[in-house]
């Protein structure tokens, strides 16, 4: 997980100290710490949304589209998802489509 956004932020232009930050920020914010040095296929479905969120807006975009975010999420993981996505909203559009 942390290598794989790792990468991202590299993609993404981030380096050196600012890359580690912002993965490590990231990482607390999806609360995926405890879940960063094992392989996404590993995950749960709960873990691998979060990772996918959190590649989304490590170089903070203006805009998220998402589509779908909780899809196929137990009660507890569509909450905390849709709680993260409103924190987002607070400086950021969020686009989201659903059914």
């Amino acid at each position: 997980v942390a290598s794989f956004l790792g990468f991202i932020a590299q993609v993404r232009g981030l380096r050196g100290r600012e890359k580690t930050l912002r993965v490590t920020a990231i990482l607390e914010q999806f609360e995926l710490m405890e879940v960063r040095g094992q392989t996404i296929d590993t995950l749960s479905k709960g873990f691998q949304r979060r990772v996918g969120l959190a590649q989304a807006i490590l170089h903070d975009p203006k805009i998220l589209i998402l589509d779908e975010p909780t899809d196929g999420l137990d009660p507890n993981q569509k909450y905390r998802v849709r709680e993260q996505l409103k924190e987002l909203a607070r400086d950021k559009i969020v686009i989201i489509s659903t059914h």
